[in-house]
């Protein structure tokens, strides 16, 4: 408990819930080589408390280390982004943008001042990006 202080519980569970999801993963690409990426609920959102604020085990921007080193056959770890400026928006992109984890966004709030935030990211990083909530956008013609 005392190296990892209060988030013992949270990294006990990453390493076995990536544990357990590197194990499908491996078993599915032995049948489909195919990219294989885990969906991330964010705890960036003023979210403290691993389950109970935001589901435990998850590859949070803080955990991916060790979420990489437990699931090596996990191509991407892919944040859904709701965040509403656009400082944070571009934190979580610049965390999960790295050299073992290219970006890929399965799920953003697509307002119009969000779908802007996509755009401006620095020019070394090149998003892959799913608007989720495409129906809630305006219905003024999207630029």
């Amino acid at each position: 408990m005392e190296v990892f202080g209060r988030r013992a519980a949270e990294v006990f569970n990453v390493w076995h819930v990536a544990r357990y999801i590197d194990a499908i993963a491996e078993a599915a690409r032995a049948v489909y080589d195919v990219p294989l990426y885990v969906n991330v609920w964010l705890n960036e959102n003023g979210f403290r408390d691993a389950g109970y604020d935001y589901p435990s085990g998850g590859a949070v921007s803080d955990i991916i280390p060790l979420w990489k080193a437990a699931a090596p056959h996990v191509d991407i770890l892919a944040p859904d982004i709701y965040l509403p400026d656009s400082d944070s928006f571009r934190q979580i992109c610049a965390a999960y943008s790295r050299a073992d984890n290219p970006l890929l966004i399965p799920s953003a709030a697509c307002d119009r001042r969000r779908r802007a935030k996509c755009f401006t990211l620095s020019p070394s990083i090149r998003p892959s990006v799913s608007p989720h909530s495409a129906s809630t956008a305006s219905s003024t013609r999207m630029a």
